[in-house]
């Protein structure tokens, strides 16, 4: 018997021990994670706090980050924009938390959700997630008993001993951080060679790449049965913002015109539709044109989320065209890019010369 008393006594005294390290071990630096996140969402509450409401916000994984050129919405739209977009790898609940605390009294809240976010799977806690929030996330997490208890499931011995011997985070302060994003703005469009892997993020929370397409040739995109636990977020965070007198609009993300997903045939319009209808079910308004955010793969980068800069030029003057209700005109789109390239083709041309 007392054998069987030391032994519980032991297990229960290593498991204390262990999640009072893992504890300890919260918010340091872990070279698994991408700690670039954190940098561009100081960047981007920099610029939410320094723009004036009313605003349009903007809400989503990574298809908005590359996929928005903030500056030339902002002249279309004659608002401040701020893009909130970062990493399609977040929990939904992580980006609707963000944006709801930045959001203030008069704004438009545009989410336009990847696919993926709508299906079951998306509220379970990925690895990534885990590694992520344990180091730079700490801060955006609301730490009750339960999601600590979530997470200390989730978590390695190998990982919180790693996180002990090492710094935390930030390691560079805001001032740098700014700074990098003011130089990443004076580029215009930014190559693989200026962006690494400190902080890409332009001064208003772009990260438009002038890059050759490099992206997959035949693919679907997930269109499962909508989680009543999406619906539930998203109700909630509309019920939020309406309590701030903030409005939330949902809409599509960009897509690669592929066999996979073509949006000229009924197969693939019928999918978007479905979605649509349930979502305008449950009283969450789905504003524009699916096809609208349809591209050609040469506008893509290294994923099917990620345009190029002249993609994110295209795409970004179509949703101001839904916002306008008025047919996007690429003609338009592509004389900014062209001005815009001019620019940046300039500003490159000058960072070569004095290295």
């Amino acid at each position: 018997m007392k054998r069987i008393y030391l032994f519980l006594v032991t297990c229960a005294a290593v498991l204390i021990g262990t999640a009072l390290l893992w504890l300890f071990s919260l918010g340091r630096y872990d070279n698994r994670a991408e700690n670039w996140v954190l940098r561009a969402y100081l960047v981007k509450e920099h610029h939410a706090e320094q723009s004036p409401a009313p605003r349009i916000l903007i809400v989503s994984g990574s298809n908005s980050l590359f996929g928005i050129d903030s500056e030339t919405l902002e002249a279309l739209l004659h608002k401040p924009v701020v893009n909130l977009a970062t990493h399609g790898s977040l929990g939904l609940d992580f980006h609707l938390k963000f944006a709801l605390k930045q959001a203030q009294a008069g704004d438009l809240v545009i989410v336009p959700l990847e696919y993926a976010y709508y299906s079951p799977s998306v509220s379970e806690l990925s690895d990534w997630q885990v590694t992520n929030m344990e180091s730079w996330g700490v801060k955006f997490v609301d730490w009750d008993f339960w999601t600590l208890v979530r997470y200390f499931r989730h978590s390695s011995i190998f990982r919180t001993f790693q996180r002990l011997k090492s710094a935390t985070i930030p390691l560079m302060s805001k001032e740098e951080i700014l700074a990098i994003a003011e130089k990443n703005s004076a580029s215009i469009f930014l190559r693989s060679e200026d962006v690494g892997s400190t902080m890409p993020v332009n001064s208003r929370g772009d990260l438009l790449m002038a890059e050759p397409a490099s992206g997959p040739d035949n693919f679907g995109y997930p269109f499962g049965k909508v989680s009543g636990d999406t619906i539930k977020q998203l109700k909630n965070f509309q019920i939020a913002l309406e309590k701030k007198h903030a409005t939330l609009r949902l809409t599509w993300p960009v897509t690669m015109k592929n066999p996979g997903f073509d949006l000229s045939l009924a197969r693939d319009i019928d999918r978007t539709e479905k979605l649509r209808s349930t979502l305008e079910e449950a009283g969450l308004p789905m504003i524009c044109d699916a096809r609208n955010f349809q591209f050609e793969r040469r506008l893509f980068l290294d994923s099917i989320y990620h345009l190029t800069a002249e993609g994110a030029i295209l795409r970004t003057e179509a949703l101001a065209a839904c916002l306008q209700n008025r047919p996007p005109d690429k003609g338009l789109a592509a004389e900014i890019y062209r001005k815009k390239k001019a620019l940046a083709d300039a500003a490159y041309a000058t960072r070569t010369q004095q290295k």
